[in-house]
C-alpha cells in the first residue's frame, strides 16, 4: 500500500502536515515511541527505496510563493545516483529536504549487497538542512526519519550551509551494523572538536541533549572491521 496524506496524518495522529512535523520531532526523541512508529510505518509499506515523504511534503510544506523552495523529483534523483555510482564512503547531500536524494544513493549502495554482507558501516551519509534560529525546520524531523529508520550511519547538520550558523549536529548510528537494524539518534555536544571537525563558526538555539549509543558499541563495530 502507498503512502496518501491523510494515511500518514493518521500515522503521526495529525491534523495538517504542520502539526504532523511537530509531532513527528517530539517522537523522534523516544526511542521506543519512534520505533514502534517505524513499525507501524513498514506494516503499511515495506518498499524502503523512495522518501515516502517527498510528495506529502511537496504538497503540504513546500514554500513555492515566499521563499521559491521545491523538492528535487524521484526522477532527478535516480538520474544523479545514476552518474555518481557507488563507492564506499561519504555522500553529502546540502539542502537535503526531507531526503530524497539520500535515501536514492542508500538504495543504490544497499542494492549492491546481499542482505548477509551489507554492512552499514561502509557507508556515510552527510546532510545539511536549512534551520533558522527561534524556527521549526519543518522537514528536519522526515530527513531524521528517513535516515534512522533504514539503519543509516551518518550525520544530519541542522542549519545554514552558507554562513555555518549550526543549530544542531545529529549523529545517526545503526549499532547493529546491518541491514534489518534502526539506527541510534544522538545529538553532538558543543565542543571544540565538533566545530573544527563539522565548520560550525556559530551556535544558534539551545543545545539538546540527548545520547542513545553507548561508545563500547562503536568500539565492538570497529573491532569487526
Amino acid at each position: 500500500m502507498k503512502f496518501n496524506n491523510d494515511i500518514l496524518n493518521d500515522l503521526l495522529n495529525a491534523g495538517d502536515a504542520w502539526q504532523a512535523s511537530d509531532n513527528l520531532s517530539a517522537i523522534l526523541f523516544d526511542k521506543q515511541k519512534r520505533e514502534d512508529l517505524f513499525r507501524k510505518f513498514l506494516d503499511i509499506e515495506h518498499d524502503i527505496s523512495y522518501d515516502w515523504f517527498y510528495s506529502y511534503f511537496s504538497e503540504e510544506l513546500a514554500e513555492r510563493t515566499k521563499k521559491k523552495q521545491d523538492f528535487t523529483p524521484p526522477s532527478i534523483a535516480k538520474m544523479l545516483d545514476d552518474l555518481v555510482g557507488t563507492s564506499k564512503g561519504s555522500s553529502l547531500d546540502v539542502a537535503a529536504g526531507t531526503g530524497q536524494l539520500i535515501v536514492t544513493k542508500w538504495n543504490y549502495d544497499r542494492k549492491q549487497h546481499t542482505p548477509f554482507d551489507y554492512k552499514s558501516s561502509d557507508y556515510f551519509y552527510q546532510a545539511v538542512e536549512l534551520k533558522e534560529e527561534n524556527k521549526p525546520s519543518r522537514s528536519l524531523p522526515f530527513l531524521l526519519f528517513n535516515f534512522l529508520i533504514r539503519g543509516m550511519n551518518g550525520v544530519v547538520i541542522a542549519g545554514d550551509s552558507l554562513s555555518r550558523k549550526i543549530s544542531q549536529v545529529y549523529y545517526i548510528y545503526n549499532p547493529a551494523d546491518d541491514f534489518n537494524g534502526f539506527s541510534d539518534l544522538n545529538v553532538m555536544p558543543r565542543s571544540p572538536e565538533v566545530e573544527q571537525l563539522f565548520d560550525v563558526r556559530n551556535w544558534i538555539d539551545e543545545p539538546i541533549i540527548h545520547v542513545e549509543t553507548e561508545l563500547k558499541d562503536i568500539k565492538d563495530n570497529s573491532k569487526q572491521d
